[in-house]
């Protein structure tokens, strides 16, 4: 029977580890370079859009 080599096994998990955060640095990086003047934009859009019908809600509730 072959005996497990440990060490391999744990070299591999700190590999997949540090693969996975350079991943995940990447991404964090790409996500600041992209412009975020549409999304900001969107997201105004929205919240007005919500206050607006929270306001004839109102309105419409105190009749």
């Amino acid at each position: 029977m072959a005996k497990q080599n440990y060490a391999y096994e744990k070299r591999q998990k700190e590999l997949a580890k540090k693969k996975k955060k350079e991943e995940k640095r990447l991404l964090k990086a790409k996500a600041k370079e992209e412009p975020q003047d549409e999304i900001s934009q969107d997201d105004t859009t929205l919240r007005w859009q919500c206050r607006e019908r929270i306001a004839v809600w109102l309105e419409l509730k105190q009749r």
